[in-house]
């Protein structure tokens, strides 16, 4: 791959990476390659960018960031749960709005996600992954049903 090939990988995803730039990638290209985790070939094409591959060196620090498992990704911090907690700070009226978009939200990712699935299950194991993040989206899609049902109770009759 390019750098802008993986620039435009990134970009493209449906899950979110936080500064994703020619900026951000382009300097991690240039530590991989410092580091021999990578090496470039001159690419074909009427621009001949360089295209990049794992080397040795990058294969087993792959598989080394594979084989460890840390208790903390068992259970990642997710920022729509995290203000939930927060949520009785908001007007009952406000709170099912928040809920509303909420859901919006996660539908248009569930979207998104589709629009992916080729890409994403062209890899090894990509068919799981992809079942996986429906599912995620599915399970806040269910707990959020579950939070407008009790927002409603708190409403009571009146509402």
């Amino acid at each position: 791959m390019s750098r802008y090939q993986i620039l435009r990988f990134f970009q493209s995803s449906p899950a979110r990476f936080q500064n994703v730039s020619k900026g951000s990638v382009y300097p991690l290209v240039a530590r991989l390659l410092d580091r021999g985790l990578i090496d470039s070939k001159m690419g074909e094409g009427p621009h001949g960018a360089p295209v990049y591959s794992l080397t040795d060196l990058g294969r087993a620090a792959l598989r080394n960031w594979t084989r460890r498992l840390d208790k903390r990704d068992m259970l990642p911090l997710d920022a729509l749960e995290q203000r939930v907690f927060s949520l009785a700070e908001l007007p009952p009226t406000e709170r099912i709005t928040w809920v509303a978009e909420a859901k919006e939200l996660i539908l248009a990712k569930k979207a998104e996600l589709q629009s992916h699935r080729e890409r994403i299950t062209s890899y090894a194991y990509g068919d799981i992954v992809y079942n996986a993040d429906q599912e995620r989206l599915d399970s806040k899609l269910t707990w959020l049903d579950r939070l407008l049902i009790e927002i409603a109770r708190e409403l009571g009759p009146k509402g």
